[in-house]
């Protein structure tokens, strides 16, 4: 008995010992009044950065109400840029059809009459170019977000020009592969080995050549693709713009995978040829190679000379 009596006094006093040792929660009053001024000073501080007002001091509603809102979650702000963040440049359908009749009207393709309103429109419709508003400006039931696809498939059934790139990049690497292989196979083997088997990393690999990007800042510039091209212009938080060199880019590998699919392989041939060889950024080593190679096929052989 004496034992037990121990045991359990030891553990009663064990108990209180933690009781006491537990930290006592604050009062409420001394915490909710920095919470609140916290807030209020996170909202002020993101209507001042907003791009609408860049120089004019937010009002007390406005800092209300912008803390009021819930913000959005940063995957679905990068993903769907806000309204104020970006602008839509949406040409008619004849002045796409117009722009590509110029275009090709210099290489003389020979079906341009294939060429339509529907067709030229969705070559130069980029895929940021579809109008997402209403999808994303707020969240749907599983059957409204398929009632507004329905419509805006309705509203534009020329959808844009994500397939006619897919065939775009593969001819454009056949051609030029092709052209290397003409200018280089005898004249520098080396240099068209490397080019062939390089890494894409490398600047000297047909992946650098051809890159989405790069077809913009050169190919898709000389072209002034933009005039024609259904694009979306986001704008970051620094105010540049982003997104214009890979429109262009595929806006390019549309043009080519459309020349394709209505015109055949001898047209998209002559268009690498005649309007995007000329403009390619090509690396200076393989530049002068094609020069070296070109003048070197244009001199007089010896035998003709003697002749």
């Amino acid at each position: 008995m004496p034992v037990a009596r121990t045991a359990s006094a030891a553990a009663s006093a064990l108990r209180a010992f933690a009781r006491a040792a537990r930290p006592q929660p604050a009062p409420a009053a001394c915490c909710n009044a920095p919470a609140a001024s916290t807030s209020r000073a996170l909202a002020t501080s993101a209507v001042a950065r907003s791009p609408d007002s860049p120089t004019s001091s937010p009002s007390p509603s406005s800092s209300s109400s912008a803390a009021a809102e819930p913000n959005p979650s940063p995957a679905f702000a990068s993903r769907y840029p806000p309204g104020a963040g970006t602008h839509l440049y949406a040409p008619s359908a004849a002045a796409q059809r117009a722009y590509l009749e110029s275009l090709l009207g210099v290489v003389g393709i020979p079906n341009p009459q294939l060429v339509d309103e529907q067709t030229a429109e969705k070559t130069l419709t980029h895929k940021s170019g579809v109008d997402k508003t209403a999808l994303y400006s707020r969240k749907l039931k599983r059957s409204e977000l398929h009632a507004v696809q329905q419509e805006q498939a309705q509203q534009r059934s020329g959808g844009h020009n994500e397939k006619f790139a897919f065939v775009g990049r593969r001819l454009l690497r056949l051609h030029l592969t092709q052209h290397l292989f003409s200018r280089l196979s005898s004249s520098n083997p080396a240099l068209l080995s490397t080019v062939l088997t390089a890494p894409s990393q490398m600047p000297l690999s047909i992946e650098s050549i051809l890159d989405t990007k790069t077809l913009g800042a050169s190919v898709g510039k000389a072209w002034r693709l933009e005039e024609a091209l259904r694009w979306r212009e986001v704008r970051g938080q620094d105010g540049e713009m982003t997104g214009l060199w890979k429109c262009r880019g595929a806006g390019v590998e549309g043009v080519i995978g459309m020349v394709f699919t209505t015109q055949g392989i001898d047209a998209t041939h002559r268009v690498f040829e005649q309007l995007v060889l000329p403009h390619l950024a090509l690396p200076i080593t393989l530049e002068r190679a094609l020069a070296a190679a070109t003048t070197s096929s244009n001199s007089p052989s010896p035998a003709s000379v003697s002749a």
